[in-house]
């Protein structure tokens, strides 16, 4: 790498801010490649897709959230906001005064109260440190309920909406619980996050509720449900939150292995922090670019996070609940309609092994669920807006020789797509009867008509050259001839 010296590594380079706003719909707030968690800050109804609109009042700082989509957005769930007073369920917005981030950091300090939020992560769990003006008492809202809703949309539709959940105080330091969802884009199908929490001085008081009220004991159920933690005059106040899709000893496994703050004597906010920044040096450092010019440096670097922000790891037989195939998984293809035509051709050569391994898991979810996804968001197929994206790419991976797919049972799902009329082509297969008929879509079809004609025919020619590799002569013939 030909960098300036005392510059630092490549992820000094990384801008934040860029891309933040209107179309870009970017994350300004930490995440790692490919985590789980992509923590930031949510402002006030109506949100983006990415829960942040910058000039507007601050609502929560939530644990997951979609990076440079469009549509009706989803996520921003599990949300934190500190405050002073009195405790409350409902405490408001912050305004703020100024804000910094950088590759793995975000912090603001709120107008008025004078809070201070500094946020980090690691791939599953968000680490925050507040803290609180002299003689403020320290108070924390943990809602539950959280998700972004983008205006214009129906909630539990094309937006969020909580549908129920619950939050359970284990001990004067810890809680967990669960909120379940529906909405967002491309599907409309419930999915439910787990979270553990672990503050690292004991909360005086913790006042609990949902959208009736607050609810006496140690827990509270049902939609937007939610915990106000009480710290009397604190100073500051340290959290790590644990995120799964599978369960809360997931998320407690996560903090536990992954930040070592079981009992607050392991790494602190900042350690973890400048590990944040490694695990982006390393990650960035593999495109070297020579350039003199620091505004393109900035650019490439801070577009490079970009890219390797989504999808989300979920681990082999770990994070994804549905099925355990011994197949590495991943969740928020957001979609390969999108990144079929250039991102995955990209990641094809800086991480060959990442791109065999998204396919692998694409081919395990035909093999469970019978048709190769476009988009697979939340354990479910999702919007397909044009054709099978899916079949470019391992034909793609086929012609660079990719090793390690089973490219004969990834040719058995593409030939299906053509072969097969699907039960509902919106979120996965073709709408095939008019194809195959016709040899176009009409107007009938209301999406897309004319573009998903010509992405058909193309990949009936990817179809047709990988038979042609796998020794298939007449499928070959066949789908040469379908793709005209």
């Amino acid at each position: 790498m030909s960098l300036a010296k005392n510059q630092g590594g490549p992820a000094t380079f990384v801008d934040r801010f860029i891309g933040i706003v209107d179309a870009g719909r970017c994350l300004c707030g930490p995440y790692l490649p490919l985590s789980i968690v992509r923590l930031g800050p949510d402002t006030l109804y109506p949100q983006p897709s990415n829960g942040y609109d910058s000039g507007k009042p601050i609502v929560r700082f939530s644990h997951n959230h979609v990076s440079g989509t469009g549509g009706g957005g989803r996520y921003g769930n599990i949300g934190l906001f500190p405050y002073a007073g009195k405790p409350t369920l409902d405490p408001g917005a912050g305004e703020a005064d100024s804000e910094t981030a950088a590759a793995g950091y975000y912090s603001v300090i709120f107008k008025g109260s004078g809070i201070r939020t500094e946020l980090t992560s690691t791939p599953r769990t968000g680490v925050h440190r507040y803290s609180f003006p002299a003689g403020q008492e320290a108070n924390l809202l943990v809602d539950v309920g959280a998700v972004i809703q983008v205006g214009g949309e129906i909630p539990g539709e094309n937006t969020g909406v909580s549908l129920g959940g619950f939050v359970e105080r284990l001990s004067d330091s810890e809680l967990c619980g669960r909120g379940d969802f529906k909405g967002g884009w491309g599907h409309s199908f419930p999915y439910s996050v787990y979270f553990y929490l672990k503050t690292d001085r004991p909360f005086l008081g913790c006042l609990l509720g949902n959208s009736e009220g607050p609810r006496p004991g140690v827990s509270a159920d049902g939609p937007n449900c939610r915990a106000a933690l009480s710290f009397g005059l604190a100073g500051e106040v340290n959290v790590v939150v644990g995120i799964s899709y599978a369960s809360v000893a997931n998320a407690r496994r996560s903090v536990n292995r992954e930040t070592r703050t079981a009992d607050f004597r392991g790494r602190d906010f900042d350690e973890l922090r400048a590990e944040a920044v490694a695990v982006w040096d390393k990650s960035l450092s593999r495109i070297k670019v020579d350039g003199p010019d620091r505004e393109q440096m900035v650019l490439f670097y801070t577009l490079f996070s970009r890219l390797i922000c989504q999808p989300s790891d979920l681990g082999i037989d770990d994070e994804f609940a549905s099925w355990k195939s011994g197949v590495r998984h991943f969740t928020d293809y957001y979609a390969l309609w999108d990144s079929v035509r250039n991102a995955n051709s990209l990641i094809s050569l800086f991480d060959p092994e990442l791109e065999v391994a998204m396919l692998n898991c694409l081919i395990d979810i035909a093999k469970h669920n019978e048709w190769l996804p476009d988009a697979w968001i939340a354990g479910h197929s999702a919007m397909i807006q044009g054709g099978s994206s899916a079949d470019v790419l391992i034909c793609e991976a086929a012609l660079k020789g990719l090793p390690g797919i089973d490219y004969a049972k990834a040719l058995e799902y593409m030939r299906r797509n053509n072969e097969v009329e699907s039960p509902d082509p919106w979120l996965y297969g073709r709408h095939l009867r008019e194809y195959r008929d016709r040899g176009y879509l009409s107007t009938a079809i209301k999406k897309n008509c004319v573009s998903r004609t010509m992405e058909y025919a193309y990949q009936d020619w990817c179809i047709a050259t990988l038979a042609g590799m796998l020794g298939q002569a007449a499928t070959a013939a066949e789908y040469r001839k379908s793709s005209e």
